[in-house]
C-alpha cells in the first residue's frame, strides 16, 4: 500500500470519538458539581471522603449485576 494512503474515522466511529471526549468533560463537570453541593452542606473534607468511595461502590455494583445477571440493576447505577 502506498504511503500516501491515509485512513480517517467517519460515520458512527467519528461520532463515537467526539462523544467520548464530550463524556469526559461532562463527567468532570458532574464531579465538581457534586463536590460543591456536598461541601455546602458539610465541611470540605467529607465530600472528598464520599467521592473517593464511589469507584469501589460502582465496581462492586457492576460485579454483583454480572454475578446475579440482573439488568434492572442498571437503574441503580444511574441513580
Amino acid at each position: 500500500m502506498p504511503t500516501s494512503v491515509t485512513g480517517t474515522y467517519s460515520g458512527d466511529a467519528d461520532e463515537f470519538t467526539s462523544r467520548c471526549a464530550a463524556a469526559l468533560a461532562d463527567f468532570l463537570a458532574a464531579l465538581i458539581t457534586i463536590y460543591i453541593v456536598l461541601a455546602c452542606s458539610t465541611t470540605f473534607v467529607h465530600p472528598f471522603t464520599i467521592l473517593t468511595t464511589l469507584p469501589s461502590a460502582a465496581s462492586a455494583h457492576c460485579w454483583l449485576m454480572l454475578w446475579h445477571d440482573l439488568m434492572i440493576g442498571l437503574i441503580g447505577i444511574v441513580l
